[in-house]
């Protein structure tokens, strides 16, 4: 039993006690705690606006419109999806309504068992709420003395339909393979990471789906940087998103930790290079998938996002994953999810698979006199040295290393360099690329009396695009810029103007 103090969780119109780009501390929730490490349910949280805007639809939405019996909040795992959805819980208890809250998420990366709470608030003019709660529930028990007040005698794991229809049931991780965990039961809440499909139409007025989007890398750097120790560098936030994408608990987990950052490497190398996983959509249009973490297509490994005009879409956002994953897609395959990103709007994705498609064309066909290619590995700075001989196409370990994603040295001290980009302009900061780019490059005996950069602006065809200006000597390395149109109707256009746009191939028109 505990007895929660809510008051610094919602502020007196009903909201979170938090604005945008803040911290909401949940130190009145640590009596709920099952250890020391606890995982479910954190210390603190960095509010964004998505948070905030599905709190509010979550908490309203009931209210406003007596149609709605149920909503599902979905988004990929990791996103924060579930303490958001506790906090929903919460405040309904404190608006005087009986919650029975089940967490049936069981997942390696978290090691937790089955969770149960009760929530009543006994006084009306007391900032408190009463919890009865067991977080350690098996399958097989029952739930003699929960809460004698709420419960209709034994309450079978988990039959809802067994509970006083006044109170409020709350599922997080349901299985959809159960009828208890859908709308048929008696639920009237359910949070999962495994997507749901979009009610019948004729259930659509009241069957709702809410969705927690992914971060966005600036708004996932910033939360970085007021929850640890001490802030991250750009370089370490741009690693940190290129290795986890949208998923803050992952953020978190490796930020600051070269061996979690391994260890996640590691877990995404052995699931994609398991002979059972296939090559999947990279993006989709819909509202379902796998929240199996060893699922054989890629749907567990796409996050949630929702497009300006309301559609939810699912993309690869980790580039490190995308990289492992394009390696078992075709060129055509890559250009579908491109094309899909770039007509719901989700430019940051589709400026990703742009890159990759290039990546995909240059490593397939290794154009003449281009003969290998290497993606480099370890930090970005580490991988610059793994560019050792002429001809040989090299990809930086991170995405947009010095305002590059691309190199190759042509045998006659010159070096060119490939930014591929879907904006109409692209920030250059030149002295980064002279030093750490360039200047990593003349290390190399074959490499080191490099004295001229070609930089290629590489768009794709029909956009505009300004070439920013660029110091014509620095260092005693002369720099030119140019800009090359790809036209991506398909993959062959893809060959023809690859091939005619980049003048340091040998067949350039």
């Amino acid at each position: 039993d505990a007895s929660i103090d809510y008051s610094s969780l919602f502020n007196n119109d009903g909201k979170l006690n938090a604005t945008v780009g803040s911290i909401l501390g949940l130190s009145a929730l640590k009596p709920l705690h099952s250890r020391e490490n606890e995982r479910f349910i954190p210390s603190k949280l960095y509010i964004r606006q998505e948070m905030i805007d599905v709190f509010d639809k979550l908490t309203t939405d009931r209210k406003e419109n007596p149609d709605i019996i149920g909503q599902v909040l979905i988004g990929a795992r990791g996103v924060g999806k579930s303490v958001l959805f506790f906090l929903v819980a919460i405040w309904q208890a404190v608006h005087e309504n009986r919650v029975i809250y089940w967490r049936k998420t069981k997942t390696s990366a978290l090691d937790e068992s089955v969770s149960v709470f009760s929530f009543s608030k006994s006084n009306a003019k007391e900032t408190t709420i009463e919890v009865r709660f067991s977080r350690s529930v098996e399958e097989d028990q029952t739930l003699y003395a929960l809460h004698n007040d709420d419960l209709c005698g034994q309450l079978e794991y988990p039959r809802f339909n067994q509970l006083e229809k006044k109170m409020l049931v709350f599922v997080d991780g349901p299985n959809h393979k159960d009828k208890m965990d859908t709308f048929s039961g008696k639920a009237n809440y359910f949070c999962t990471s495994g997507g749901h499909p979009l009610p019948k139409p004729e259930a659509r007025r009241s069957q709702k789906l809410v969705t927690l989007c992914g971060w966005r890398e600036p708004t996932l750097k910033d939360a970085l940087n007021a929850i640890l120790e001490r802030p991250l560098t750009d370089d370490e936030s741009a690693s940190v998103y290129y290795l986890t994408g949208g998923r803050i608990r992952d953020a978190l987990r490796v930020a600051l930790d070269n061996n979690e950052r391994e260890s996640l490497k590691d877990e995404y190398q052995q699931s994609v290079t398991m002979d059972s996983v296939k090559a999947s959509e990279l993006a989709t249009q819909s509202t379902e998938g796998s929240a199996e973490e060893k699922s054989k297509d890629t749907s567990s490994w796409r996050t949630m996002f929702v497009s300006k005009n309301r559609i939810v879409y699912q993309v690869v956002d980790s580039v490190y994953l995308l990289v492992l994953l394009t390696a078992k897609c075709n060129l055509n395959e890559i250009l579908k999810a491109y094309n899909l990103t770039m007509t719901l709007g989700a430019r940051a994705a589709a400026g990703w698979l742009f890159e990759e498609l290039m990546h995909k064309w240059f490593c397939d066909k290794h154009p003449s006199p281009c003969v290998s290619h290497h993606r480099g590995t370890g930090t970005a700075k580490e991988s610059v040295l793994q560019l050792v001989d002429s001809f040989v196409y090299w990809m930086p370990s991170i995405h947009n290393f010095g305002n590059i994603d691309a190199a190759m040295a042509d045998g006659h001290n010159c070096i060119h360099c490939v930014q591929y980009t879907i904006q109409s302009t692209h920030a250059l900061n030149q002295w980064k690329l002279h030093v750490d780019v360039i200047g990593g490059i003349q290390n190399a005996d074959n490499l080191k009396d490099v004295d001229t950069v070609q930089i290629y602006y590489t768009v794709p065809l029909g956009n505009e695009f300004q070439v920013p200006l660029v110091q014509e000597e620095l260092g005693g390395v002369k720099y030119f810029a140019h800009v090359v149109f790809i036209d991506v109707a398909s993959a062959i256009t893809i060959d023809t103007s690859s091939r005619n746009g980049f003048i340091f191939l040998n067949n350039h028109a």
